[in-house]
């Protein structure tokens, strides 16, 4: 038995679950074009054989780490993650609905490696702290979503008729996808002083807020790293 703990917990073990998985996840894309459907039984067998394998290296870890799988206080996590994956990989095979969750597949690789791990553990520890920033996020959102429903709305409904309308435009403006030429300027040339409301969120929410959650992942991959060298 110590001698399969050792293959599965070797750097070639995981190299060869890794590119299973990128073949798995190239398959997945050739499924997608049209022109390429000649070849679906092709693809149904090689996506059969990449579950296959995953399966059995659960199956494996399963048998080698038998209760510790679920009860190690670093890799539990981890393993059930693969678990539930494969659990539902299988499950989507008799059910056709559920057959796009076959990419959940491709998540593994984040349980394989390392620094996929280290990053995934960041963000997900940052969740209680970055709780806060959201709030702060969703306050300056919804007090320039009602003040350009009340300002701009009447003249502009497309945009601001309503409180949905509001939210969905300042996303917009926060992801500066087309906001000058397609939403400001159209209202500045009737309400010139409009760039200052317009200025005043971006700065806010896309500049201040939204680097404060980029602060705080980065803080946090900082604290996983200093534990994880201890």
């Amino acid at each position: 038995m110590q001698n399969i703990k050792t293959i599965v917990s070797s750097n070639l073990w995981n190299s060869f679950i890794f590119a299973v998985i990128m073949l798995n996840a190239v398959v997945f894309g050739l499924e997608t074009i049209p022109s390429l459907g000649k070849y679906e039984f092709l693809f149904a067998m090689i996506d059969n054989v990449c579950l296959t394998i995953f399966t059995i290296e659960i199956f494996i870890r399963l048998y080698v780490y038998r209760l510790e799988f679920f009860t190690d206080k670093v890799e539990r996590g981890w393993n059930i993650f693969d678990l539930i994956v494969i659990g539902v990989s299988i499950f989507s095979i008799s059910y056709i609905i559920l057959r796009s969750f076959r990419v959940l597949r491709l998540l593994q690789i984040f349980s394989h490696f390392t620094s996929m791990r280290l990053v995934t553990s960041a963000i997900l520890h940052t969740i209680p702290a970055m709780f806060s920033v959201i709030i702060v996020l969703m306050v300056f959102y919804y007090v320039y979503a009602l003040l350009c429903v009340n300002l701009f709305g009447a003249e502009f409904p497309e945009y601001f008729g309503d409180l949905g309308s509001s939210f969905f435009t300042l996303f917009q403006i926060m992801t500066f996808e087309s906001w000058s030429e397609s939403v400001v300027r159209p209202i500045m040339k009737l309400y010139p002083y409009a760039w200052i409301l317009f200025v005043s969120y971006i700065f806010i929410v896309s500049f201040v807020v939204l680097n404060l959650i980029v602060a705080v992942i980065v803080n946090s991959l900082d604290e996983i790293k200093q534990k994880s060298n201890v």
